[in-house]
C-alpha cells in the first residue's frame, strides 16, 4: 500500500516539476512580445534577414525574419511568440535558401543542392556588431516591446 501512494506522489511531483518548466521561462516570466523595423541607412531593410535575440543568462534563443517593409516579430518557436525578458545579444543575418546543383557529368553524378545566400542579399553590408556572433545588446522588458534595429555598416 505504501508503494502505491510513493508512486503517485512521485507522479505529481514530476507532473508539476514539466508544466512548471513548459509554462514559465528560466526566469519565471512569461515572454514578451518584440516586434520592430530593421534599417539600413533610414531604409527599410528587404526581406529575408534572420533577426536572432540570445538571451545574456540562460533562456531561450527567439527568431524573426524581416519582411519587405522591413518589419519583425519574435517567436519562442514556431507555434508560440515572444522573447526572453531581460539582457539579449542580437545577431541579424541573411537568411539561407536551398539552390540545386546541375550535375557534371552525364550519369548525374554531383548533383544536389546548397544553401547559399539569396542573390538579392550578397551585397548587403551588416555592421560588426550585428554579425555573428553579435555583440549588439538590447534589454527585452515584460510586456510588449518595440525594438528597431539599424544595421547598417559605416
Amino acid at each position: 500500500m505504501m508503494k502505491k501512494y510513493h508512486f503517485m506522489f512521485l507522479c505529481f511531483a514530476a507532473a508539476f516539476t514539466a508544466a512548471g518548466m513548459i509554462g514559465c521561462g528560466p526566469s519565471g516570466s512569461l515572454p514578451a512580445s518584440v516586434e520592430g523595423i530593421v534599417t539600413i541607412n533610414g531604409a527599410p531593410a528587404p526581406k529575408g534577414l534572420e533577426i536572432i535575440f540570445q538571451p545574456a543568462g540562460p533562456g531561450t534563443t527567439c527568431y524573426g525574419y524581416t519582411d519587405a517593409e522591413g518589419r519583425y516579430s519574435l517567436s519562442l518557436n514556431p507555434s508560440k511568440k515572444g522573447a526572453q525578458p531581460g539582457e539579449n545579444t542580437v545577431t541579424v543575418q541573411p537568411l539561407l535558401v536551398t539552390e540545386e546543383i546541375a550535375a557534371t557529368d552525364d550519369r548525374g553524378t554531383g548533383a544536389g543542392s546548397e544553401e547559399v545566400v539569396p542573390t538579392s542579399l550578397k551585397d548587403l553590408k551588416i555592421a560588426k556588431a550585428f554579425r555573428d556572433p553579435g555583440t549588439h545588446k538590447v534589454t527585452v522588458k515584460d510586456g510588449p516591446n518595440t525594438i528597431d534595429l539599424e544595421i547598417a555598416a559605416k
